[in-house]
């Protein structure tokens, strides 16, 4: 067994439990109630531009499908993104973030580089090495072989 296994345990326990907290928070932004699982979404289509259309972002986030479009359909209503009928094939709907929808961005400066340059700003090479063995691991949880 790990040497630190109580510690990784209890430290894991404490994320688990924050990601859960997270994904049901709610922020305000001229009235209009975002959700953290908005601010997660709109930064994506904001930073992947091969991906455009709503179908392709439905499969792209690897949640269920409703939840995906709930939340896009939510950034749409509130004016943070647009959805417009695609011009060669009129069977997609292209979604594109709005000027509205990066001042969201900055007003609650989710970025997820900031949050990567703290962790990892006084770290050792062989330190990052054994987080990205870590993440690898705990990614490794969510293949199908995994799933029992």
């Amino acid at each position: 067994m790990a040497v630190y296994y109580d510690e990784i345990k209890i430290l894991t326990e404490k994320l688990f439990h924050k990601l859960i907290q997270y994904s049901a928070m709610k922020f305000t932004y001229e009235n209009k109630e975002i959700y953290f699982i908005d601010l997660i979404i709109l930064s994506e289509i904001m930073s992947k531009n091969e991906i455009s259309s709503m179908n392709e972002w439905m499969d792209y986030f690897e949640i269920k499908r409703i939840e995906t479009k709930k939340s896009i359909n939510r950034l749409i209503n509130n004016k943070f993104l647009t959805k417009e009928q695609n011009l060669m094939d009129k069977r997609k709907v292209m979604i594109n973030v709005t000027e509205k929808g990066l001042d969201v961005l900055k007003t609650f400066d989710y970025s997820e580089e900031s949050y990567l340059n703290f962790i990892l700003r006084d770290m050792t090479v062989n330190e990052e090495k054994t987080i990205l063995k870590f993440l690898s691991k705990l990614n490794q949880l969510t293949v199908d072989k995994y799933k029992k």
